[in-house]
């Protein structure tokens, strides 16, 4: 896979139920066994993401990190991941979060 040349990455938080989202960094994460970690280049913002962000809908605790509409390319893979041949492979993807 390519070779990942960033450390931290931006992401959006919710310090609290009701208060606007806040920029934060964190560590990029190595993908597990069974992960591909993907680039983010786009992401949706949709009617699950507002009502998390202000009634805290599916939120058991803060701060929380919402969003799951997004489109990238893989960057790296999981040893047990064999569906990924390319070396980057543009994906789309809605995560489930809610399980």
């Amino acid at each position: 896979m390519a070779t990942i040349s960033f450390e931290d990455h931006l992401f959006a938080v919710i310090p609290s139920k009701g208060s606007l989202f806040e920029m934060s960094k964190r560590a990029i994460p190595n993908p597990g066994p069974e992960d591909v970690l993907v680039q983010v280049k786009a992401i949706a913002i949709n009617l699950i993401d507002y009502r998390q962000l202000y009634f805290g809908m599916f939120i058991d605790s803060y701060p929380a990190t919402t969003g799951h509409n997004l489109v990238g390319v893989v960057v790296a893979k999981g040893f047990n991941v064999s569906n990924v041949l390319q070396q980057v492979i543009r994906v789309a993807g809605m995560p489930s979060v809610f399980l």
